[in-house]
């Protein structure tokens, strides 16, 4: 993303007259946060998630060795996070402005502080996307943010508050920050991405250590607590490897940093974690029977086990590891989950889908299904199901209900799967190929895998 945006001397606005003279008016931009060319109003980029541009500044101070922000309490009327510690100041940048003079013009409206040109320095830009209801009322945000570092001396006592945006401002330390935001206790909205950027300009960014052998090590003594002769119990362990594996592969295959292929890798070796007490507590993998084993697994590793501890002493990505765990097996990700969250979130969930065809060839489907040998090559396949696969995406789990079902469920998952290389993971492997050979006696069975062969192959050539 670029560090500021300069339009070309061609560059023509055009103006999207507000049915209220008063209404503010954004320049439209593109995922850099560059304008388009065309404006909108306010309430239409917000109702609509049109994307636009703003402002943030974070004042800092340095006390002893560590820093501290001065952060604003949100009016209880804005219309979106009311009443939460907010950046020092952020505003729109109006249609026609640039992101200095916005910072400025919103750093004395709020705060009364009259900030010269060298007196705020640019950090970075990242993009804010999500949709949530506030008052009421769907607030559907789309911006990218470019911010703004002031250091020179504030006194928080002597400051002008723009009342009917600031209730209040205080000074908080950057951990009491960091830790509220990994813990959404509920005080804090600072955005944690603008977070980060001031983390890096104050030189505090870290690298996110994983040590692949004490996970490995730990993993390997959790597992040892239920019972190695059961299948099931096996199977998950070499589905757990095998995923980090493809994890790891994936990330690099988009060009990852080697740290965020650490963290994929990572997210693999622990997103199955649930499934081991899961299967001690209701001898079965199948959620609709027991319990949804991703938030199980994850209640496990962040809730009061808090078993992450054991794994990694970084804590930075906690929130965004926690999320990526609960996601995976979901049969469509939050519209909320955006970023660099989602795109791990599609990195774990194509890896478990490609391992899940390995599992399905290697393991006995009775004993994944917890049935006969007679139940599983007797049973049908619904037109419902069949509809789903027709439509190209993965078949719900409520209108699955036999094990043949299920199998083309997990087939009909490669529809799904959003990287290159994991299609060519999974057509190297030749599981796929060897799950349409499953010898089934049931007509209906039969033309459901020749039909889904069919379907694939109209997506895949």
């Amino acid at each position: 993303m670029k560090n500021y945006c300069l339009r070309p001397l061609s560059w023509c606005r055009i103006v999207v007259e507000p049915e209220d003279d008063m209404e503010e008016i954004f320049d439209i931009t593109d995922d850099n946060g560059v304008p388009t060319g065309e404006t909108v109003t306010r309430s239409k980029a917000h109702a609509e998630g049109i994307p636009h541009r703003t402002a943030h500044v974070w004042i800092v101070r340095k006390e002893g060795d560590s820093y501290q922000v001065l952060l604003q309490k949100r009016s209880a009327e804005k219309e979106s996070f009311p009443g939460m510690y907010d950046t020092s100041s952020a505003g729109h940048i109006q249609a026609g402005d640039e992101p200095l003079e916005s910072a400025q013009r919103e750093l004395y409206e709020e705060l009364g502080i009259k900030a010269g040109d060298g007196d705020l320095t640019f950090a970075g830009t990242f993009h804010i996307k999500y949709a949530m209801s506030f008052h009421g009322k769907l607030f559907n945000d789309n911006e990218v943010a470019f911010v703004y570092v002031y250091e020179k001396p504030v006194d928080a006592e002597s400051l002008t508050l723009q009342e009917e945006e600031v209730e209040g401002v205080k000074w908080f330390d950057l951990d009491e920050v960091i830790r509220g935001c990994e813990h959404r206790d509920g005080t804090f909205c600072v955005p944690t991405e603008g977070l980060e950027i001031v983390l890096k300009y104050l030189g505090l960014d870290k690298k996110y250590d994983v040590d692949r052998q004490r996970v490995k090590e730990q993993f390997a003594a959790y597992t040892r607590n239920y019972d190695p002769s059961d299948p099931k119990i096996a199977l998950k362990i070499a589905h757990t490897y095998r995923v980090a594996d493809h994890c790891e592969q994936i990330a690099r295959s988009i060009g990852l940093s080697d740290e965020d292929v650490e963290f994929a890798w990572l997210s693999g070796m622990l997103h199955d974690i649930g499934r081991f007490e899961q299967v001690k507590r209701y001898n079965t993998f199948i959620d609709s029977e027991s319990v949804d084993h991703a938030e199980f697994g994850a209640d496990l590793l962040f809730g009061k086990d808090n078993l992450i501890l054991s794994y990694v002493d970084d804590r930075s990505r906690d929130k965004e590891l926690e999320t990526v765990i609960r996601q995976h097996n979901k049969y469509r990700i939050d519209e909320a989950v955006s970023g660099r969250t989602l795109v791990f979130c599609n990195i774990l969930r194509d890896a478990d889908k490609v391992d899940i065809l390995r599992v399905n060839v290697e393991t006995p489907m009775e004993e994944i299904y917890n049935v006969t040998e007679e139940v599983l090559f007797t049973s049908g396949v619904s037109e419902k199901v069949m509809q789903q696969v027709r439509e190209h995406h993965a078949v719900n789990r409520d209108v699955m209900v036999s094990p043949a079902e299920h199998l083309i469920g997990h087939i009909a998952l490669v529809f799904e799967l959003v990287y290159p290389k994991s299609r060519e993971l999974a057509r190297t492997q030749g599981y796929l190929d060897k799950m349409f050979e499953f010898p089934t006696r049931n007509e209906s069975t039969k033309r459901a895998l020749e039909e889904t062969r069919k379907e694939l192959e109209r997506v895949n050539g």
